[in-house]
């Protein structure tokens, strides 16, 4: 038996914490086109906001620096636990919101035509957080991967 902090023996998540439920979290994602009337220019552009990553809370304990000890005299049997110290689904980043923009231009070449794309992808240079290091200490939160920077790509459509 663990000693009177809620853990039973050989246990690493407290038993509050057995029962995982999400809460509802909203995603908004649209896309909206238009063609300019001058020159055969089309402008669209998307945008999708999503929730940022749940907050993890992890501490690593070990013979050394536990608290509690075991009412028989001697030190837990488990060398070491790792206990979520914050409620799975309770906290989470920054979301994320991104806008990606594409410029078309619809050149007519015979019986067919071709359109000239530009792509701007996370075009107002968005950095949200991804994913993060739950591990308690000076680099818990600490940002891992990033959403990717803004970037450009050219290409070209040729219906025939």
């Amino acid at each position: 038996v663990g000693g009177g902090n809620g853990i039973a023996a050989g246990q690493v998540t407290p038993a509050s914490f057995c029962h995982q439920e999400s809460p509802y979290l909203t995603q908004y994602k649209g896309l909206v086109s238009y063609s300019l009337p001058w020159y055969g220019v089309r402008v669209s552009g998307t945008l999708q906001s999503l929730p940022g990553p749940q907050i993890i809370a992890t501490n690593v304990y070990n013979n050394t620096n536990r608290a509690a000890l075991t009412t028989l005299g001697r030190p837990f049997t488990n060398a070491q636990a790792t206990i979520n110290t914050l409620e799975p689904a309770s906290a989470f980043g920054d979301r994320l919101n991104q806008i990606d923009l594409r410029f078309t231009k619809i050149v007519n070449v015979g019986k067919g035509r071709i359109d000239f794309n530009v792509d701007l992808y996370n075009a107002f240079n968005s950095d949200a957080v991804i994913g993060e290091i739950g591990s308690i200490g000076p680099v818990w939160r600490l940002p891992i991967t990033v959403i990717q920077p803004r970037f450009v790509k050219f290409a070209a459509r040729w219906d025939f």
